[in-house]
């Protein structure tokens, strides 16, 4: 068997720690003092056999879709993962786009896929291009893997691109995977100054654009709330059961503790937002000042 890793990761868990460590991808970690109502939550069992019930509401209202529709998991990653073992079978072709997230290569790999990568051009600002898309599509090819935003330049795709590789994804009987872990994030960029002005469409999930799509997001990356583990896909109900299945076979269910206190992150998420966009705002400032400040850049 090949000795698959994912170097990125390995490196991002090895590298030698830092005070001020510029290499994080996520924001920084909430405290009990940012969401004091978890520790109260905490319970150690109950029934989460297909993901804690209160828990896949809270995601299934936040993304405007039925519940059958979400399927949960260990955070994005580990969902990733369940959409390509509930997807993939040995010899299927998967495209993914490059520069990329090595365990979004890895993952298919491991599952005995073969992995087919597709550019997102520097000289194009990382745009997603259906015609690049398009070229490395054959009749093998049963997933296609993107992220948006796009990891890494952080550039978002347009609902028109998304909505081109659907349709190419239709053509041959492929599904989209869309690793939307980022886009909440969205808010602290230039389109956006408060996350409560967001209306229901500004963060919308590519799941949204047609069964050919499944959307991938946790609580991770926008919301500095890593330990719990909270992850979740979009998906077409029969989608979304065979990833639930999928899960029976890797890990089963999800930690109780963490899907309990995950369901009090959704309901002060306007909160967790307000403190991302306390840390978010300053920091692009400092990091556009710099670059403005470096000509040779």
């Amino acid at each position: 068997m090949k000795n698959i890793r994912a170097q990125y990761m390995q490196w991002a868990k090895q590298h030698p720690r830092a005070r001020w460590d510029l290499c994080g991808s996520d924001l920084l970690p909430c405290t009990l003092d940012d969401l004091p109502e978890a520790a109260a939550a905490v319970q150690l069992n109950g029934p989460n056999d297909d993901g804690y019930a209160p828990l896949v509401e809270a995601i299934a209202r936040r993304h405007g879709v039925g519940a059958g529709q979400v399927a949960t998991g260990t955070g994005t990653s580990g969902v990733n993962f369940l959409v390509c073992a509930a997807l993939l079978d040995a010899g299927d072709e998967v495209l993914v786009e490059t520069p990329g997230y090595d365990p979004l290569f890895a993952a298919p790999e491991l599952l005995g896929a073969r992995v087919v990568r597709f550019p997102r051009r520097f000289e194009d600002a990382y745009a997603l291009d259906p015609d690049l898309v398009a070229r490395g599509l054959t009749d093998r090819t049963r997933l296609i893997i993107i992220t948006n935003l796009h990891n890494p330049s952080g550039v978002r795709a347009s609902d028109d691109a998304l909505a081109a590789v659907g349709r190419l994804a239709e053509r041959v009987g492929a599904y989209v995977l869309v690793d939307e872990v980022y886009l909440d994030s969205s808010f602290a960029g230039p389109r956006f100054s408060d996350p409560r002005t967001l209306g229901p469409s500004d963060l919308r999930p590519s799941a949204s654009l047609s069964d050919r799509f499944i959307s991938t997001s946790s609580l991770t990356k926008s919301y500095g709330l890593a330990g719990l583990r909270c992850g979740w896909a979009l998906a077409a109900p029969d989608v979304a059961e065979r990833v639930r299945r999928a899960r029976d076979i890797v890990d089963g269910t999800g930690v109780f503790p963490g899907e309990r206190m995950s369901v009090v992150a959704f309901e002060h998420l306007d909160r967790l937002a307000a403190r991302a966009l306390s840390i978010l705002e300053p920091n692009f400032a400092l990091v556009r000042s710099f670059l403005d400040s470096c000509r040779d850049l």
